[in-house]
C-alpha cells in the first residue's frame, strides 16, 4: 500500500495488556482462559458464530448468537449468561452479524442489538430481555428479500457510525448470495448508497469493485474509515466512509503466510490502530500493522487443545484482552494483547 511513512507508534500498555515485550510473530501467544462447551444450556454453546463486546459504564457486556438462534448476553466476566432469547423465526438459517448499542442519553436503558438475520434477508432490531425468562422487545425489521436498494438477499454483518457522543449517524450493512455490496443507510433507515458487486478477484478485470462474502464489517472512529473482510477473495480492504477503495491487505488467494489469509471472517481494532484479523480457514488471529501488512503478533493455531482454535468466525476486543469465538470447539477463548508493538504511521489519511 502507498504513502507508508517511516515514523512509529507505540500502542502502550495501558491499551493492549501485560506482555512486558514485543512477541516473535512466527509463534503463538497462548491463551489466558476460555470458557463454554457444546450443548444447549445457558452458558453452553451450539456452534457459536456471532459474537460482540462492548462496555457501558466500565462495565463488559458480551453477546453471543449460535446456530440454535440463541442470543446469550454475558456481564463481567460470568460464565453464565444473564438473560438468553431465540430470534423469532430461524428455520431457513441463523444471524451471522450483530451490532450491539447503548444508548448514551439513557444509560440506565437496555441496549438495542441489531442483527444480521442473514437467512430472514433483514435486520433485526431487539433489545434484550432484562432477566432469564422474560422475552426480548422487538423494535423493527427492516428489508426484504430482493436486489434493489433497501433490500437484502443475505445480510451477513452490520457496522454502526457513532458520533463523538455516541449516537448513530449511518448504517453500514454487508451481504452476499451473488449480489455481494455494502449499503448504507443514514440514521433513520433511510437507504444512501452502495458500493460492490459479486466477483472473484483473481478474474476481475478492469477497475470494478467486486466482493466475494463480505463477511465482516470494521469502523476505526478515529480515522473515520471503513474495513472490510471480503472472505471468499481472501483479503482485507480499506475504504473511506464513502466507499472509496484506499487498499487491500493479504491479495493473492489463500495462504498461511504471514499477514496472508485464508477465509478471513472477522475484523477488531486496538485504540492503537493495530488491525486484528480472524481467519476461519487457517484458525488463528493475526495481529497486523494496517498500514504495511506486517504480521506483529499471531494467537492461536489450528485444534482441539487448549490455546488452539477450531474455525473461529469472530473476535473481539476488551480492556486488554483479545476475545476469540472458537466456533469448532464451541468455547470463547481470551488471550492477553501484547505491548511492546510498533505500527507504522499513516500521515493524513493515507495507508
Amino acid at each position: 500500500m502507498a504513502g507508508l511513512v517511516a515514523a512509529s507508534l507505540l500502542v502502550g500498555c495501558q491499551l493492549t495488556g501485560c506482555l512486558e515485550s514485543p512477541p516473535d510473530p512466527a509463534v503463538a501467544i497462548s491463551a489466558d482462559r476460555s470458557f463454554g462447551e457444546p450443548g444447549t444450556s445457558p452458558g453452553q454453546f451450539a456452534y457459536p458464530r456471532v459474537m460482540e463486546s462492548v462496555r457501558q459504564q466500565g462495565q463488559p457486556h458480551l453477546f453471543v448468537i449460535d446456530k440454535a438462534a440463541r442470543i446469550q448476553w454475558f456481564e463481567g466476566d460470568a460464565d453464565r449468561p444473564r438473560t438468553l432469547w431465540k430470534t423469532p423465526h430461524f428455520e431457513r438459517g441463523r444471524p451471522t452479524g450483530l451490532a450491539v448499542h447503548f444508548n448514551p442519553d439513557d444509560p440506565a436503558a437496555l441496549p438495542v442489538l441489531y442483527i444480521a438475520d442473514t437467512h430472514e434477508s433483514r435486520i433485526l432490531i431487539q433489545q434484550p430481555p432484562a432477566a432469564m425468562g422474560q422475552e426480548p422487545t422487538t423494535i423493527a425489521s427492516i428489508g426484504t428479500y430482493g436486489y434493489e436498494p433497501g433490500q437484502f438477499i443475505y445480510p451477513c454483518d452490520i457496522e454502526l457510525l457513532l458520533d463523538d457522543a455516541g449516537r448513530i449517524e449511518r448504517f453500514y450493512v454487508s451481504e452476499y448470495g451473488g449480489h455481494d455490496r455494502v449499503s448504507v443507510f443514514d440514521k433513520d433507515w433511510n437507504f444512501l448508497f452502495s458500493f460492490g458487486e459479486h466477483g472473484n478477484a483473481w478474474e476481475q478485470q478492469g477497475t470494478g469493485l467486486v466482493f466475494n462474502r463480505p463477511q465482516s464489517l470494521l469502523i476505526d472512529r478515529d480515522r473515520r474509515e471503513l474495513w472490510i473482510a471480503d472472505a471468499i477473495n481472501h483479503r482485507v480492504g480499506r475504504f473511506t466512509l464513502e466507499g472509496e477503495l484506499l487498499g487491500w491487505l493479504g491479495e493473492g488467494g489463500p495462504s498461511k503466510a504471514p499477514g496472508r489469509f485464508e477465509f478471513p471472517y472477522s475484523l477488531a481494532m486496538l485504540d492503537g490502530g493495530g488491525l486484528l484479523v480472524g481467519e476461519y480457514g487457517n484458525s488463528r488471529v493475526q495481529l497486523l500493522d494496517p498500514a504495511t501488512g506486517e504480521r506483529l503478533a499471531l494467537f492461536g493455531s489450528p485444534g482441539r487443545g487448549p490455546s488452539e482454535l477450531l474455525n473461529p468466525w469472530d473476535i473481539a476486543t476488551d480492556d486488554g484482552r483479545l476475545l476469540v469465538l472458537d466456533s469448532g470447539n464451541a468455547r470463547v477463548s481470551e488471550f492477553a494483547l501484547p505491548t511492546g508493538v510498533r505500527l507504522a504511521h499513516r500521515a493524513g489519511g493515507a495507508p
